[in-house]
């Protein structure tokens, strides 16, 4: 047991370690992709084109990025979020609804977790 908390201890700082090799203004662009959607409980799957468009509004503080999906069978959406650093170097996603997630960024990605209607959720830019 102990040899797994020190292997899980050394993981973690080598993972925080690495997690300062780039900073939030290298996301700065537009990409494009496929996202495949799954339904585990019903063994359905779909795809969408994804379109993501992340540029700075405020010098090192505030970013948005804008993401949009197209699916042949599920139609078109567009979702536009802000990005804000807080003091103290803190991410956090402000959806303009009264939602604000907490954003990590790791190994070169940015994270979010969340819960909504007793579903757990993680986003990874």
């Amino acid at each position: 047991m102990l040899r797994f908390f020190l292997v899980f201890f050394l993981g973690c700082v080598s993972f925080v370690g690495k997690s300062q090799s780039i900073e939030i203004e290298d996301f700065i662009g537009t990409y494009a992709g496929e996202m495949l959607l799954i339904n585990q409980g019903k063994n359905t799957s779909n795809t969408a084109q994804v379109t993501l468009d992340f540029q700075e509004v405020k010098k090192d503080s505030i970013w948005t990025y804008q993401m949009t999906y197209k699916s042949l069978t599920l139609g078109s959406m567009s979702k536009d979020y802000e990005i804000q650093r807080l003091q103290g170097g803190q991410l956090q996603t402000d959806e303009k609804n009264g939602i604000v997630i907490s954003i990590s960024l790791l190994d070169d990605c940015l994270y979010e977790f969340y819960e909504s209607d007793e579903m757990y959720f993680t986003v990874t830019l």
